[in-house]
């Protein structure tokens, strides 16, 4: 009920679950306005922080990729929309990503 509540409060609209299509549209004024100041000391801690989590989840993009697909494979997830999904991305950028590294999501699937 939170969710609601604050999109209500910030958005002026409600959410509607399970709908055709996702969607949020602005005008493009937004697209003008100036972001705030960033404050350098949290830029740092959280980079800082980003750095550690990388260190201990440390897999490249494909092993992610991997992981994903042995276990969608088990559960019968494991196509190219269903793997892209789990990442929020779209199918191409996930075929795209991995080739970046010499590999291919086939090569991974196999």
């Amino acid at each position: 009920m939170a969710v609601r509540r604050t999109s209500s409060r910030v958005f002026q609209t409600s959410l509607d679950f399970d709908a055709e299509q996702s969607a949020l549209v602005f005008s493009a004024n937004w697209l003008r306005k100036t972001l705030p100041p960033v404050d350098a000391d949290l830029e740092r801690l959280l980079l800082q922080q980003i750095r550690e989590l990388e260190s201990i989840h440390g897999e490249s993009f494909p092993d992610q990729v991997r992981g994903a697909l042995r276990t969608g494979l088990l559960s019968g997830h494991s196509s190219v929309e269903q793997v892209a999904a789990l990442f929020s991305m779209h199918r191409r950028t996930l075929t795209r990503r991995p080739a970046a590294s010499g590999r291919s999501f086939a090569a991974l699937v196999d």
